[in-house]
């Protein structure tokens, strides 16, 4: 079957204003379900109730209706939100919810249109049979923040069980949370800055206690050891010069002999290789003279004076690292100092949440904050007895719901004999009404389904229903 759209009725959104011209009375509190009669409702063809006790048992076998009777309540009051495409009986076109809340009388009809449309439409009438013009918004303000069904808080993950609770109790904590985790970072962040500082300052040797406060200055002895440097080059091209010199005298001794043996074999040549002769002799005397009395200054020893730089470049480099030293093991005290005031942020921001926590009221002791999630008794809820996280939600589904007393639970089944018991007696000490739907067979029974149709100590007779169709609920 495809699905069809809900559509509402003008009607059902603008109801006449009430009549004796009255405006809608303040919500009241304590508002039960003294009656309510279903019809052509998903599987239930007919069921008139009129609950007695704060424990209404709705059993009865799968797919006999017992759901039908619980859904029909959240159909009638809740909006339709959780309303199914096709919430009518099958081979009928219309359905009718009627819930007697003592003060209210609310009712919800579904019908079927010619173009396959669903209709519905909402009346909410006061006892003086007043209407009100926007009966879902006066609803509305009847419901909690916690649905109709108690266990749903157990069913919850952490985070929204956290959240259900913050918001049930005003506690806000974002912006402390904030706050601290803001600090929390800021904290990691220098801890992890000063972890490296001390890795960093670790690594390095300690410098000597008695190096100079301050850099020597090595530009002089630089300019120093650059000018002897110069000194002894000019000494060697001096050096050169006369090894040249003598080299060259060399050569003219070697001419001489070249020539007296030239002279014993061409006689005729003696005058003129003489004549030669002479000269040679002449300029090898001239240049051994010249280089004979050539004088040279004493050289000069460097060793010391690149000694002496060594040692000023290394005492230089110790210095630096010694400044380095110094500016790690200060930026070692400077992150130890701001990684103990946030911490000391943090600590305060945790006083400061534990405070607002402690100032909250609780809907019944022992329940708390964690970071979150939910805590009881100082452990996680979820590590409670399943008897404790009963209590608790039923509390809670209580404390969000002070003016429709009205609760359900639709996995009744699920609850074991003490369970029932407990939420039983926590329905008679705070006077709500709680509607349990349980598998036939599994314990007491209020109203029990069969085949679409109510029986039991609650329930109109089957052969009531044409008399009670004809005569619908009254406020």
């Amino acid at each position: 079957m495809t699905s069809k759209r809900i559509v509402k009725s003008k009607t059902a959104e603008q109801v006449a204003a009430p009549t004796n011209g009255t405006a809608a009375p303040a919500s009241p509190k304590g508002l039960k379900i003294v009656a309510m009669q279903v019809e052509n409702v998903k599987r239930v063809s007919f069921a008139r109730l009129r609950p007695t006790g704060n424990m209404v048992i709705v059993s009865g076998e799968n797919e006999s209706g017992k759901s039908t009777v619980l859904d029909a309540i959240d159909y009638a009051i809740t909006g339709t939100t959780n309303v199914p495409s096709q919430p009518i009986k099958r081979g009928h076109k219309q359905a009718r919810i009627q819930v007697d809340l003592g003060e209210y009388l609310v009712e919800r009809t579904f019908t079927q249109s010619s173009e396959g449309q669903l209709l519905t439409k909402l009346r909410v009438m006061s006892k003086d049979k007043a209407q009100f013009p926007s009966p879902q918004s006066l609803l509305d303000g009847f419901l909690g923040s916690i649905s109709f069904d108690p266990l749903e808080f157990i069913r919850m993950d952490r985070k929204k069980q956290f959240e259900t609770l913050r918001r049930l109790t005003g506690v806000s904590l974002d912006a402390i949370d904030q706050a601290k985790q803001e600090a929390y970072n800021a904290r990691r962040d220098a801890g992890r800055d000063l972890d490296a500082a001390k890795a960093r300052l670790k690594a390095m040797p300690p410098p000597p206690a008695d190096l100079p406060e301050k850099l020597l200055d090595t530009a002089e002895l630089t300019k120093k050891l650059e000018g002897a440097a110069n000194r002894n080059s000019i000494i060697e091209a001096e050096k050169q010069k006369q090894r040249r010199k003598l080299e060259i005298a060399g050569d003219h001794d070697r001419e001489v002999e070249r020539l007296d043996r030239s002279i014993a074999e061409a006689y005729e040549l003696i005058k003129k290789l003489n004549l030669q002769r002479e000269e040679a002799q002449k300029a090898a005397a001239e240049l051994r003279a010249e280089a004979e009395a050539m004088t040279f200054a004493e050289p000069i020893d460097t060793a010391a004076t690149a000694e002496e730089l060594r040692k000023a470049q290394a005492t230089n480099q110790a210095i630096v690292q010694r400044n380095a030293y110094l500016a790690v093991e200060k930026e070692v005290e400077d992150l130890e100092a701001r990684w103990t005031e946030l911490d000391k942020t943090v600590k305060a921001k945790e006083r400061e949440r534990i405070e607002a926590i402690e100032k909250a009221a609780m809907p019944i002791p022992k329940l708390g904050f964690g970071d979150g999630e939910v805590l009881y008794d100082g452990l996680p809820f979820n590590q409670a007895s399943n008897a404790v996280q009963i209590k608790v939600s039923v509390a809670l589904a209580i404390a969000s719901n002070p003016t429709l007393r009205v609760l359900r639970i639709k996995d009744g089944s699920l609850l074991d004999k003490k369970s029932l018991e407990l939420v039983s007696s926590l329905a008679n000490e705070n006077d709500y009404q709680i509607w349990v739907e349980r598998v036939e067979g599994a314990g007491p029974v209020s109203v029990l389904m069969e085949d679409g149709e109510a029986h039991g100590e609650i329930a109109e007779s089957p052969e009531a229903k044409e008399s009670a169709l004809a005569t619908p609920l009254k406020a």
